[in-house]
């Protein structure tokens, strides 16, 4: 994660914006705001409790801005879908809170090319069951994050940077069923990375740098099919014997010994 010393100044602008152009595009206004996660005051377009945004590929009206590195939403239950081309209006955002919408969806394209991004929030989406935020810059998850997706089925954080996942990240997800964490930096998953997630049916892990898998991680996933490894450290040169690399559960027992170094560990520091 950048540090927050690397955040530029900027100049702080209190600007209103009050008209809509079009039923796909939605209001806002400039504020500074305190962001007590950064520790930091920014200036943030905020989405005001009364804005309603029930389309997809809704834009915000406004222009754009390199000084506005804050985008909140107010108070608002009218959202079911997050605006799209943040990053042509405010290409410098730090910090993003989505949390306590009515959200149905959020796509990778929500947040693509924010490259400055620090601090995002999602919790407390409980109707949400899909959830993309593949090839963004993540490289660390808050453990807040995924706070109450009680709802969330398909999980897709593809092609980011995430090297370390906090204890019990997914606990919170009761009825996710498909998981893809491909292509990261993934090191080492602690035994219990997917423990409360009892109908997950695939997950992939493969293209990470995986060198250690837990013996017992998969044993209480009843429903798990399959596991996606191919290139990663652990797996054996001898593994792949078709072009997925996909291990299927009822393999599991007796093929991850061959190319995985396993630990009994409880939790990975």
């Amino acid at each position: 994660m950048k540090s927050i010393a690397q955040i530029t100044a900027f100049v702080l602008i209190t600007s209103q914006i009050t008209s809509i152009t079009s039923e796909k595009s939605i209001n806002g206004y400039n504020k500074e705001r305190k962001w007590y996660e950064l520790d930091i005051d920014l200036t943030t377009f905020t989405i005001k409790s009364d804005e309603v945004i029930s389309m997809k590929n809704t834009e915000v009206l406004a222009k754009e801005s390199k000084f506005v590195k804050g985008f909140y939403f107010e108070l608002n239950k009218n959202i079911e879908y997050l605006p799209t081309k943040i990053h042509e209006k405010f290409p410098n955002l730090v910090a993003y809170d989505g949390s306590n919408l009515a959200l149905k969806e959020i796509k990778y394209q929500n947040f693509e090319k924010l490259e400055e991004l620090q601090y995002l929030t999602l919790k407390d989406l409980t109707k949400l069951k899909n959830l993309t935020l593949r090839s963004n810059q993540l490289n660390y998850i808050d453990e807040e994050l995924f706070k109450n997706l009680a709802s969330l089925m398909h999980l897709d954080l593809d092609k980011n940077q995430i090297n370390f996942l906090p204890k019990g990240i997914f606990k919170n997800m009761p009825e996710l069923q498909e998981i893809s964490l491909s292509d990261n930096k993934l090191q080492e998953l602690d035994g219990d990375s997917f423990g409360k997630n009892k109908k997950l049916e695939t997950i992939w892990l493969d293209g990470n740098d995986l060198k250690i898998l837990s013996a017992t991680m998969f044993d209480d996933l009843d429903k798990l099919k399959v596991v996606y490894l191919k290139g990663n450290d652990c797996v054996d040169s001898n593994f792949c014997a078709n072009s997925d690399c996909s291990l299927k559960f009822s393999d599991m027992k007796t093929r991850i010994k061959d190319f995985c170094k396993l630990t009994e560990m409880k939790e990975v520091q």
